[in-house]
């Protein structure tokens, strides 16, 4: 239930730019869309939808043609549903700029569908196939316009969005950093696939913002002493949210302007109520639309490929034994004609099965568990076996895919894979987080670390803020900021530091691999390490240094300079020694059995190498594994 505080709308401040203003280009990464266009067939097609704010207009599109071989011309359409928009011809260089006006593209809710239609044509055979596809890469959109300035609640969020200023007191309570922590994870949920930096930063004494924003900012001050309730404030440097209250109702307004009820806070200002609820345990069984897999159709000349992902974190937590169904309709190929239907994961093909009169699928397909990621992309392809004819020249074929079909898979204890590349799914359905000191150097760290693991979910994560005992001795899984190395009784790390003693030890965070390998290095150095381990049959993500918190700090810093780098987190851990750019510690494949005990005490696993100086100590870090299994090969013998 939400009601408004006050009656008035808030007039717009000043404009953030000139009317009419051109926008520098944005990244299709930055908006929330893959920046490559991929086509898997002389004539096919691919869409994308561009948000819009309201007051600015979309003008062009741009990007690098990369061309397949044997294609050397060909002209690429640019549509909005029926409507044409511009063409591209293009001429024989493999790679080549092109650009497509956007004038007159319709724009509705805030956004703009965009279609673009090959047609290619070349010398002879220029078969397509998975490796050599015709891209657009490294694609932007330009702007042009004013965009609007927020007058209410409702419409404080923007379509585009790049960054949020989260001001909170300079000695936060636990609640004000439980309202960080879940704001900043809402906001970034909300506007996933699109990447958002959230800055936290000190309340100034004025109680408002002090720094400048641009259009595709925003800026929020939270604190318990405000008033009660989320109202939008024009200050110095353009408008900002102040959301206030006590206790469990500031967590509440914090929620008011990503949830549903947003859509009615017209008001300048409004109060929330207590309505909102935890992420739940997901069935063992769901369909691939829950998954978020539409309505699936693909054509093209020759071969036609519907791809789509299997996402842990929409699983609801670690799953292994995953099984799902193929089941739709494609275009039947003559019985000579060598046509096959391919599932693929990367260019691993895990099933294969001739094509049949009756142009039907369906299919079970196992995924083995040694290809089990975060997040798995799969295909699904028609390939018929005998095109070899010039561009074009093929049978035009098409498949489609029935979203109903169902997903199984049974909960993995330990998760499949293990370590970083656990995370966020090892999280859920909620998780803890703690800290050594909570000052708002503790608070930053968690908020960066919360919403760079919701940037690799569209699920909520749920968040607890919890003493550190707690979170230590607890079942629930966690995350733990030991910034300064001060935490007693942390669970076995792969990376640890203990007076003059840094030990790597990739295989520690599996309490089933029998003995372990591990390396050990002295003098110590300043490290910082971002890294997984299990304790009390549940993950915890630990984010430490060796009395060096800004040497963690640079970790984080270096984890959310390019969104990529969070979605590639994976091995036992990331660690940064000294000055040295981070590096993942491979994680060794704790099943391997010929890993466990070589005989000897209990320290026979263990190597201790003296670091003569920083280089060396990064070499052995980086070069973890390979050490790892010479030892092991060498106690086989």
């Amino acid at each position: 239930m939400v009601s408004a505080a006050a009656a008035l709308i808030v007039t717009a401040g000043p404009a953030l730019a000139a009317p009419s203003d051109p926008i520098a280009p944005q990244p299709l990464s930055a908006v929330g869309t893959a920046s490559t266009a991929q086509f898997d067939s002389p004539q096919a097609q691919y869409s994308l939808t561009v948000p819009v704010d309201p007051g600015t207009l979309p003008t062009e599109l741009r990007g690098t043609a990369q061309l397949p071989p044997g294609v050397t011309a060909g002209t690429v359409d640019a549509y909005s549903g029926d409507r044409f928009l511009s063409r591209v011809v293009l001429g024989s260089d493999p790679s080549q700029p092109v650009r497509w006006s956007l004038a007159g593209i319709p724009v509705t809710d805030n956004a703009a569908d965009i279609t673009l239609r090959t047609d290619l044509t070349g010398e002879g055979t220029c078969r397509f196939d998975p490796d050599t596809p015709f891209r657009v890469v490294g694609m932007t959109v330009a702007y042009t316009g004013n965009p609007t300035v927020p007058a209410t609640v409702a419409d404080f969020l923007p379509p585009v969005l790049t960054a949020i200023d989260l001001f909170i007191p300079s000695t936060p309570s636990p609640t004000e950093a439980s309202a960080a922590i879940n704001l900043a994870t809402a906001v970034v949920g909300r506007y996933k696939p699109t990447p958002i930096a959230v800055r936290t930063r000190a309340l100034p004494a004025s109680g408002a913002p002090d720094v400048a924003q641009d259009p595709t900012v925003r800026q929020i001050m939270l604190a318990e002493s405000a008033a009660r309730g989320t109202a939008l404030r024009t200050g110095a440097f353009g408008p900002y949210l102040q959301i206030g209250g006590r206790g469990s109702d500031l967590l509440a307004q914090a929620q008011l302007i990503t949830s549903q009820m947003s859509t009615v806070a017209v008001a300048s200002a409004a109060i929330a109520g207590q309505s909102a609820t935890a992420p739940q345990i997901t069935p063992t069984v769901r369909t691939l639309a829950d998954l978020g897999v539409g309505e699936s159709e693909a054509s093209g000349t020759g071969r036609a490929v519907i791809g789509f992902g299997i996402d842990q974190t929409r699983l609801g937590g670690p799953a292994h034994d995953v099984r799902f169904e193929v089941r739709g309709t494609y275009t039947p190929l003559p019985s000579n004609g060598g046509g096959r239907i391919v599932v693929r994961t990367g260019t691993t093909t895990i099933a294969s099965w001739p094509t049949a009169a009756s142009g039907s699928i369906d299919r079970w397909v196992d995924v083995p568990d040694r290809l089990l990621r975060r997040y798995l992309d799969v295909t699904v392809s028609l390939e018929r076996g005998d095109d070899q004819g010039g561009c074009g020249q093929a049978q035009r074929v098409s498949i489609s895919l029935d979203p109903t079909a169902p997903v199984q898979f049974t909960r993995a204890d330990p998760p499949i894979p293990t370590g970083l590349g656990s995370m966020p799914q090892a999280l859920q359905p909620r998780a803890q987080f703690a800290w050594t000191r909570g000052d708002l150097a503790d608070v930053s760290r968690a908020v960066t670390i919360a919403a760079g693991l919701q940037s690799l979910t569209v699920t909520p994560l749920g968040v607890d803020v919890v003493p550190i005992d707690e979170a230590r001795a607890s079942s629930t899984p966690a995350v733990i900021i030991d910034a300064d190395g001060s935490a007693r009784d942390i669970p076995t790390l792969p990376v640890s530091a203990r007076g003059d003693v840094v030990t790597l030890d990739p295989l520690a965070a599996n309490a089933q691999a029998g003995r372990r390998q591990s390396l050990t290095l002295s003098p110590t150095v300043k490290l910082g390490a971002l890294q997984v381990t299990r304790s009390n049959g549940r993950s915890v993500l630990v984010a430490s240094s060796n009395g060096n918190p800004a040497q963690l700090d640079a970790v984080l810093r270096w984890l959310t300079a390019d969104p990529r780098r969070w979605s590639n987190l994976d091995g036992a851990a990331l660690l940064a020694v000294d000055d040295r750019t981070p590096v993942l510690v491979p994680q060794p494949d704790s099943t391997d059995t010929t890993a466990a005990d070589t005989g000897g005490g209990s320290d026979s696993g263990v190597i201790v190498a003296t670091a003569g100086s920083v280089a060396a100590v990064l070499v052995v870090a980086g070069a973890a594994w390979f050490v790892w299994r010479r030892v092991r090969r060498r106690g086989e013998r």
